[in-house]
C-alpha cells in the first residue's frame, strides 16, 4: 500500500507493469476490485479519479507556462522562438539536459538574456545537438516568484532539493505545463508542482525509479493532474503526459507564445 495525500493506493508489480488500484478514502469507489485489475482510460476507475481530483474537461486548456523539448540529434529552435516563451511566461526558466549518466538541472534564469547566455556557453562546451534538452518557462500561479521555484525539478519530497538552481539527477528529473488546484495552497511557498512531487511523484519514485517508462502510470498521472508532464531521464529518454505540439524540430506543451504570428 502507497498513500498519495491522504489517498490508499495499492501498487502490484504484475508481468513488470506497475498496476494502481484505488481503495476506500474516496465515497463511491470499491475496495474489491481485482488483483487483476489494470488501469485503462476506459474503466470505471478513469471516472472515480476523475470525482476524485474534481478537474474540469478543459482543465489542459489553460495552458499555464510552455515546456519545450529538443529530442537527441535535433536543432535547438530559433532565438526569436525561445524569446517569445519567455515574453509570454516571465517568471523564470530553466534547462534540464543529459549528461553522463545523469540529468542535469540549471533553472532560475529570471531574463532572457540569462537563459540564452547559458544556452550558447553550453552548446559551446558540450555540443547540445547530441543532447535531449527540455526547457520550461514558467507562468506562475501558485508559490513564490523567485528562482527556486523554477522548473525543472528534481523527483523528490525534499524541500531544499525541489529549490535547488544547480543540481543533478541520478535517474530523472521532470516539468509541469498547467495547475494542479489540490496541490495549490495560498499560503505556501511552495508552487503546485512541487507539491504535487512531494505528495504524489516521490513515492511513486520509491517504488519504481523509473515508473513514468510505463504507459499505464503516464495515464493514470494525466487523469489524475489533467495537465501535462515531461520526464527526461538520464539516458537522454523524454517521456511526456498530455498533448504536445510539434513545431519545427521541437514539440511543445503548447503555442500561445505563437499568438499574433
Amino acid at each position: 500500500m502507497v498513500t498519495l495525500d491522504g489517498l490508499v493506493w495499492r501498487i502490484i508489480p504484475s508481468n513488470s507493469v506497475l498496476l494502481f488500484l484505488l481503495f476506500s478514502s474516496i465515497e463511491g469507489i470499491s475496495s474489491s476490485l481485482s488483483r487483476d485489475t489494470m488501469f485503462d482510460l476506459r474503466s470505471p476507475l478513469k471516472v472515480h479519479c476523475r470525482a476524485a481530483v474534481k478537474k474540469s474537461e478543459n482543465q489542459e486548456d489553460e495552458n499555464m507556462c510552455v515546456i519545450c523539448i529538443k529530442e537527441k540529434g535535433l536543432e535547438l529552435p530559433d532565438k526569436s522562438i525561445l524569446a517569445r516563451c519567455f515574453a509570454y511566461n516571465r517568471d523564470g526558466a530553466g534547462i534540464m539536459y543529459d549528461m553522463n549518466g545523469w540529468v542535469r538541472i540549471e533553472k532560475g534564469f529570471m531574463s532572457f538574456n540569462d537563459l540564452w547566455k547559458r544556452i550558447c556557453e553550453l552548446d559551446e562546451v558540450i555540443g547540445l545537438r547530441n543532447h535531449a534538452v527540455v526547457m520550461h518557462f514558467r507562468y506562475a500561479t501558485s508559490g513564490s516568484k523567485d528562482p527556486g521555484n523554477c522548473h525543472p525539478y528534481p523527483i523528490s519530497d525534499k524541500t531544499e532539493r525541489l529549490r535547488k538552481t544547480v543540481t543533478k539527477c541520478r535517474h530523472a528529473a521532470f516539468c509541469h505545463n498547467g495547475v494542479i488546484p489540490e496541490y495549490s495552497f495560498p499560503n505556501s511557498a511552495l508552487n503546485d508542482t512541487q507539491h504535487f512531487s512531494k505528495r504524489v511523484l516521490s513515492k511513486l519514485s520509491k517504488v519504481d525509479k523509473y515508473f513514468f517508462h510505463r504507459e499505464e502510470t503516464r495515464e493514470f498521472l494525466h487523469t489524475l493532474c489533467r495537465s501535462k508532464l515531461c520526464f527526461l531521464d538520464s539516458s537522454g529518454q523524454i517521456y511526456t503526459v498530455g498533448e504536445f505540439k510539434q513545431l519545427g524540430s521541437c514539440k511543445f506543451s503548447n503555442l500561445n507564445f505563437m499568438n499574433g504570428i
